[in-house]
């Protein structure tokens, strides 16, 4: 899955609404709620909390699953 998640972080730089049905795709396929923070995969502490409680407490993807 990370070099998924590396793909998308490069198509993002280019055609980020590419990028985002590809991340669309992503959490589908694995059930999963990833989202963006400056054009980069983010995993949220708290998918399902207010944008501030997502943002406060996310981490880079690539990291979070290498």
């Amino acid at each position: 899955m990370v070099e998924q998640i590396r793909k998308i972080n490069m198509v993002a730089q280019e055609n980020f609404d590419r990028a985002q049905g590809m991340l669309d795709m992503l959490n589908e396929f694995y059930g999963l709620k990833l989202g963006w923070l400056a054009k980069r995969v983010v995993v949220f502490d708290n998918p399902d909390g207010s944008v501030a409680e997502r943002y406060a407490h996310c981490h880079d993807a690539v990291t979070e699953y290498a």
